[in-house]
């Protein structure tokens, strides 16, 4: 998920690591787990101490 690039304070910054987390759910439930394990690296690549996708890593195979 790319970086807020227009520096404004009326434009939500928030959201980021719940969308990573609603991404990573979404593909172990279609069993796409390519696409999971995609999004959990890049989840942990920028919240490496989030104990929620420590959670998500038992469910993603492969």
């Amino acid at each position: 998920l790319p970086e807020q690039k227009i520096k404004n304070t009326y434009l939500p910054s928030w959201g980021k690591k719940q969308s990573y987390a609603m991404l990573i759910r979404w593909y172990v439930r279609k069993k796409q787990w390519k696409k999971a394990t995609q999004y959990y690296n890049e989840a942990v690549k920028c919240y490496p101490n989030d104990y929620e996708f420590k959670k998500l890593k038992a469910l993603i195979k492969g």
